[in-house]
């Protein structure tokens, strides 16, 4: 799941920020796809930044997708995140719903969060989904001020044949 299809107002096609399914996102923080050639890959990412934050404030790019056929097994969301300049906090994140059950599966790598500026590195979150999961919503976070860029991301299910495999 890179970034270097199809853009719509400057966002990733099939993206988006998360208002109507995120309690209290912001919807001022900026979305865009730009190059990505400060490292060995090339070709295009998507960056979520903002100049002036408050500390409270957070901003997300999102996906959804039904998720029922996934219930009961484990799943790694994973990407490769680059930081600047942050006076919050960034990570991926993954939640799984019900359809009558927010949050059966919440991470948002707030407890391992990314600080600061870094380079490109490789995250992933882990989720064994309860059997009544109907819907995963995923996508990065960032509290606060700065800039975090996303590319290569990835759902991967842990299959009976002990190993992951992309979704």
């Amino acid at each position: 799941m890179g970034f270097d299809g199809a853009t719509l107002d400057g966002i990733p096609v099939g993206w988006f920020n998360s208002f109507g399914h995120v309690s209290d996102v912001s919807t001022d923080y900026d979305i865009r796809v730009r190059p990505r050639s400060s490292d060995r890959a090339t070709g295009w990412c998507a960056e979520l930044s903002k100049k002036l934050a408050r500390e409270d404030e957070f901003g997300s790019l999102m996906q959804r997708c039904v998720g029922h056929f996934l219930a009961g097994k484990t799943v790694r969301r994973e990407g490769e995140l680059q930081s600047k300049d942050l006076t919050g906090w960034a990570g991926l994140w993954l939640r799984a719903d019900a359809d009558d059950q927010p949050d059966l599966f919440f991470d948002n790598m707030s407890r391992h969060p990314i600080l600061g500026s870094t380079p490109w590195t490789r995250y992933f979150i882990d989720a064994p989904l309860p059997q009544n999961t109907d819907w995963l919503n995923y996508g990065i976070v960032l509290s606060g001020a700065g800039v975090v860029s996303a590319d290569n991301l990835r759902m991967r299910v842990w299959t009976a044949d002990v190993r992951w495999e992309d979704v």
